[in-house]
C-alpha cells in the first residue's frame, strides 16, 4: 500500500484544477477560463484499495498581485499545501514570463519537498521564449526535480504516466489516511457556495466576479428537498444592480444554473434563494474575509 499527499501548484490558470478533477474523476473543483477561479485549498482523495491512496491538494494560483486581503489568503493557502505535501506537482504552462514564476519558485525552494515538473497545454504552440522559461525553471530546481512530464489541454493523454511515475516516488507500507469511499473533507455548504461563485465567474465580466463572495445564510436539509439561502456580497453599490440585472433576470440565471449543479452534487432537489448585499472593501478586510469563510493561517 502506498499513500502520499500531493500539492498541485503553479501560477493562475495553468490547469491545476482541470488536472485535479481528472485524477480524482470528479468535478469537485470549479473550472472557468478566468484566472484565480480557485480561492481555497481543496482536498481530493483517490483510492485504489490495497494499492494506493493519493490525497491531492488543489491550490489557488500563486501570484504577485497586490499582496493584501484575498490575495494574501490565496497565496497562503497554496504555500501551506506545499508544507504539508510529500510530493509537489509543479505545473508550468506557456502563459507568463519567468519573473512571474518567482513567487512559486521561492515557495517550492523553501518547502524542501520532492518536485515533479509538469508542462501543461503542450498541444499549444510554445515560443522560444516560453521554452527557455521551462529550461530556466528546470535548471533552478535541478536538485529538487525528480521527474518531468508533459500533459495536453484536451483529453487525458499523459495521466496514466503521471500516476505511475507518482507511485514510483512514494514509499511502500504506509497506511491510508482516509476511508476508501471518502472523496474530500469539505462540507456540502462549501460546494454550494462554489457552484454559485462559478456562475458569477461565467456570467459576468471584468471586475464583477472578483468583487463577489458567497456565503450560506441558511441550509435546511429535507428528505426530498434541501432549502438553501445564499448571500452574494459585493464591494460597491454600483456592482449590485449589475449583478441583479434588469428585473432580476441576471441573478435568476445564476440561481438556475447553480441549482442544477447543486442538485447533481447532493443527489436530490434543492430550492436556492439568492440575495445581494454590499460590504465595502470586503476583499481587503481581514475580519470581513474570515466572516465570509476565508480563514487566514
Amino acid at each position: 500500500m502506498k499513500f502520499g499527499k500531493i500539492a498541485v501548484v503553479g501560477r493562475p490558470n495553468v490547469g491545476k484544477s482541470t488536472l485535479f478533477n481528472q485524477i480524482i474523476q470528479s468535478d469537485l473543483a470549479i473550472i472557468t477560463e478566468k484566472a484565480q477561479t480557485t480561492r481555497s485549498r481543496l482536498l481530493g482523495v483517490v483510492t485504489e484499495p490495497g494499492r494506493y491512496q493519493l490525497a491531492l491538494l488543489d491550490t489557488p494560483g500563486v501570484h504577485s498581485a497586490l499582496r493584501e486581503g484575498i490575495n494574501t489568503y490565496m497565496n497562503e493557502e497554496a504555500i501551506a499545501a506545499l508544507k504539508d505535501a510529500d510530493l509537489i506537482w509543479y505545473l508550468v504552462g506557456p502563459e507568463g514570463e519567468l519573473s512571474q514564476e518567482e513567487p512559486i519558485l521561492s515557495a517550492i525552494e523553501d518547502s524542501k519537498n520532492t518536485v515533479m515538473r509538469i508542462r501543461t497545454k503542450v498541444d499549444l504552440l510554445y515560443s522560444p521564449t516560453q521554452k527557455a522559461k521551462i529550461t530556466a525553471i528546470d535548471e533552478r530546481l535541478k536538485a529538487r526535480i525528480t521527474k518531468t512530464l508533459s500533459l495536453s489541454t484536451v483529453g487525458k493523454r499523459g495521466l496514466k504516466t503521471l500516476l505511475n511515475q507518482t507511485l514510483e516516488l512514494l514509499p511502500e507500507g504506509r497506511t491510508a489516511l482516509y476511508p476508501e469511499d471518502q472523496l474530500t473533507d469539505k462540507p456540502v455548504r462549501f460546494f454550494v457556495t462554489e457552484f454559485v461563485r462559478k456562475q458569477l465567474l461565467l456570467k459576468y465580466s471584468q471586475e464583477i466576479p472578483y468583487g463577489c463572495a458567497v456565503k450560506i445564510v441558511t441550509y435546511k436539509e429535507g428528505q426530498d428537498l434541501d432549502h438553501i439561502q445564499c448571500e452574494i456580497v459585493v464591494e460597491r453599490e454600483s456592482q449590485k444592480p449589475i449583478l441583479i440585472g434588469q428585473n432580476g433576470l441576471a441573478l435568476k440565471e445564476v440561481g438556475v444554473e447553480a441549482r442544477r449543479e447543486i442538485e447533481k452534487f447532493i443527489g436530490k432537489k434543492a430550492f436556492l434563494g439568492l440575495k445581494v448585499s454590499v460590504l465595502p472593501n470586503w476583499s481587503r478586510d481581514k475580519k470581513a474575509l474570515e466572516n465570509l469563510g476565508y480563514h487566514f493561517l
